[in-house]
């Protein structure tokens, strides 16, 4: 099986310029673990991951202090950086780990196991971004029975 067969191509990516508060948002709010960059070509510059607010520049309680300002219904919680201030240029992993539309799942699913990620960008040629596959995908793919 290929990852073209599995993967999710309703794809929710953010451009470069925009704040971390917004795919902080979208990460909430979609419940999804990370968010493709991309230019304006939709070519793919890089990812944001929900642990990139832990570690990257805004700082190791900005992302638990915004989700308890959102769970309280604030845009962050006083003392801590303002996710709107930063871009997610600034916290973004770049060049990020993409695959090909013809890889299969399981080269996929170890790759996801040997670089700890629990998403991968699907591009094309152009690395013009086409999909999205994650573990939850790689695993329904593996344990789905094979059809006979």
């Amino acid at each position: 099986m290929l990852v073209k067969e599995i993967m999710t191509t309703d794809i929710i990516s953010v451009k470069m310029d925009s704040s971390a508060q917004a795919v902080a948002d979208i990460i909430v709010q979609h419940q999804i673990h990370a968010v493709p960059i991309v230019n304006e070509l939709f070519e793919l510059q890089g990812i944001v991951a929900e642990g990139d607010f832990f570690y990257q520049h805004s700082g190791p309680a900005t992302m638990a202090s915004y989700l308890v300002g959102r769970l309280m219904k604030k845009k962050s919680a006083p003392g801590n950086a303002n996710l709107s201030d930063v871009k997610v240029r600034d916290i973004m992993a770049s060049p990020c780990i993409s695959i090909g539309p013809t890889l299969t799942v399981e080269a996929a699913g170890r790759l996801l196991v040997e670089k700890n990620f629990n998403t991968l960008p699907v591009v094309n040629d152009s690395n013009t971004l086409i999909g999205i596959v994650t573990a939850h995908d790689i695993l329904r793919a593996l344990l789905s029975p094979v059809d006979q």
